[in-house]
């Protein structure tokens, strides 16, 4: 019995060694240390609008800049210069830029342009680069119309797309046609043209796409 139960008592003992080797069977295991993406917004797109400051008198340039000119006692031939400009601020984002225009007195301005053969906008707006605006939006009507940049880089690509820093000049001289009469003079008086900058980011857009956007933003879509 004495032998007996030593068997037993070994043979329990090698049964918990075996439990327990068992029990403690390490695999190959490896882990890695955590990858954190971190995102951070971009710094959006920021735009001004301005153009040169005129004495309204004299309509010389005074060298400040302005968001608005007063131009006394026009006449036939009067030059006045007016240079709306966009630009997009340091550390805005690249952008697609457009322009409103519209322009007041409208009837007398349709009489005249009839009455004097006028029928191309560079008659009245003198420095408009066709090759650095489209007009993607004209009413006639009410003499309203929009211009989008389409500039490309230098080697001929990123249509439209405008850098920080960079400036977009619409035109630089309003001209009053010379041969308009003192009743056609009076008909303008007091006319304003009022421009209004619109801004799209270019990331992420084509330049069809942006055209659509700038459209909506003017509220003409």
């Amino acid at each position: 019995m004495k032998k007996k139960s030593i068997a037993l008592t070994l043979t329990a003992v090698m049964l918990a060694l075996a439990v327990g080797i068992g029990g403690t069977i390490a695999y190959f295991t490896d882990k890695t240390s955590e990858v954190k993406n971190v995102f951070t917004t971009s710094n959006g797109i920021e735009i001004t609008l301005d153009e040169d400051e005129v004495n309204p008198e004299t309509w010389v340039k005074t060298g400040k800049k302005t968001n608005g000119n007063t131009y006394n006692d026009i006449y036939p031939a009067a030059e006045l210069p007016k240079n709306p400009t966009i630009h997009v601020n340091a550390n805005s984002d690249d952008a697609y830029v457009a322009m409103m225009v519209k322009v007041s007195n409208v009837d007398a301005w349709k009489q005249i342009a009839k009455d004097h053969s006028i029928t191309d906008l560079k008659t009245i707006f003198k420095g408009y680069e066709e090759d650095n605006w489209q007009k993607i939006y004209a009413d006639v009507d009410n003499l309203t119309f929009v211009f989008m940049w389409e500039k490309t880089d230098a080697e001929g690509n990123n249509k439209g797309i405008v850098k920080a820093g960079d400036n977009c000049e619409l035109f630089n001289e309003v001209h009053i046609p010379a041969d308009l009469n003192n009743n056609e003079i009076k008909s303008l008086d007091k006319f304003t043209i009022t421009a209004t900058a619109y801004a799209v980011q270019a990331n992420g857009l084509t330049y069809e796409t942006a055209k659509t956007e700038l459209l909506t933003l003017a509220g003409l879509k």
